[in-house]
Order: C-alpha cells, then structure tokens, then sequence
C-alpha cells in the first residue's frame, strides 16, 4: 500500500497502516523547519519504505554495512538512509531488538530523525558515512529531541566520555553525539553548521575542539544543573 506527501512516498504493507498515517502526520509538523535549517526549499523523490519482514530488511541493509565495515550494527539497526530513502523496522520487530515497549508515534519520529539524514545528504550533495557522529547529532537534536530527554535527566548515570569513539559508531553512541549536537547548535552559528555539513575535511579539523567543548558545556548545563536543583 502507499500514501504520498510532497513527493515522498510511504511504501508499507496493510498492518502497519496507523504507522504509514503517523509518519505523514509528523513530517506535516517538522518537515519544514528540517528544511529550512538546510536552506533547501523541498526535498522530494525519496520513498519511505515501512518492512514487513525482517528478515528481508536485514538482507537489504547487510551489504551497506559490510561496505562501511559496520556489519556487527545489523543486531540494532532498526532504521537507515543508506540507499537514499528512508528504510525502517515497524514496532513489532523494533521491540524485539530495543527489548521495549514501543509505539508508532515514536518510530513516526523516528522517521523525522531519518528525514534529517536526507535533507544532509541533499545539502552536502551525497549520502556519505564519513563523520557519523556529526550526521547524528544533527538527526538527533533536529529530527526526535524528545527521544533524547532521558539523557538530561540521567547524565550524570549514564554519560561517562571516556567510552566515547568518533572513530567507532554504534548503539551506545548516541546519548553523546546528542549531547555534542546540543552544544553546536546553541553554541556556533548556523552558518558554520552549515559549513561543516559542506565541508567535512573543515568539520574533521575542528572535531576534536568541538568534542572538548561539548563535553564542558554538557557538564555545566546538565551535571551542575542537577546539582543546583538539589
């Protein structure tokens, strides 16, 4: 079955009916804004493609990942651009993996996290793995905020940097790139947002500066902010 908004098109199969109407309606309230933050003015002839089997999902997504030498991602990968569309898991398959209780509302902003990856893509002009750290606390702070309040309320239980990689993406990395992501948008000029979504050898120059100060500035705001509260 398919529904269409602006030129995208959700492709899912009867069952997942209430998620494909979840998406559209989320996308109506934040796609603008995602837009707008990449200076484009539509983004269009992409698919958001809801899978049914699982099993066919991770025949799809395995050889993506083996080409980034990220295979061992295939046990969390619950969603992905890879293909320059939006692939993603429904809730009875994404519980099985996050072991949670999940909702389609969620996963429809989950979708809105994955629409942020496109816009990226179409401003830098390719879809490219290098700096995913960057691509993910831009997704994480423009696309589900609200997915991501737990790591305020619990930053100082489960933020510890010193496990932090740049160089080593992977499910445990996303409560950082969140908080770095959160630094660089209160903190520097969209307009050298910009420039690094441009120019990833710029963004490569400054990242360990960038990491420095996120960490500071996450301390301040979210450590010493519970501290005062008590």
């Amino acid at each position: 079955m398919e529904l269409t908004f602006n030129g995208i098109t959700i492709e899912y199969d009867k069952k997942d009916g209430n998620l494909a109407i979840e998406i559209l309606e989320q996308l109506e309230i934040r796609s603008k804004n995602i837009m707008d933050f990449f200076g484009l003015e539509k983004v269009d002839n992409f698919k958001i493609k809801i899978w049914g089997d699982y099993e066919k999902f991770k025949e799809f997504t395995l050889p993506f990942l083996k080409e980034n030498k990220e295979e061992d991602s295939i046990s969390w990968v619950t969603a992905h651009t890879f293909d320059d569309n939006i692939n993603m898991l429904p809730a009875r398959f994404v519980e099985r993996i996050w072991n949670r209780k999940v909702d389609d509302g969620e996963l429809a902003t989950d979708a809105c996290h994955e629409f942020v990856h496109i816009c990226q893509a179409r401003c830098y002009g390719k879809n490219d793995c290098k700096n995913s750290w960057f691509w993910e606390a831009l997704a994480t702070n423009l696309g589900n905020p609200e997915h991501f309040d737990w790591v305020k309320k619990s930053y100082e239980k489960y933020v510890k940097w010193e496990e932090f990689d740049f160089e080593k993406f992977s499910d445990k990395s996303y409560k950082y790139v969140y908080c770095i992501g959160n630094y660089m948008l209160k903190n520097i000029s969209h307009q050298k947002i910009l420039d690094y979504v441009k120019n990833p050898d710029e963004l490569e120059k400054d990242s360990e500066k960038i990491l420095v100060d996120a960490k500071k500035y996450s301390d301040k705001t979210f450590l010493n902010a519970k501290q005062r509260r008590c």
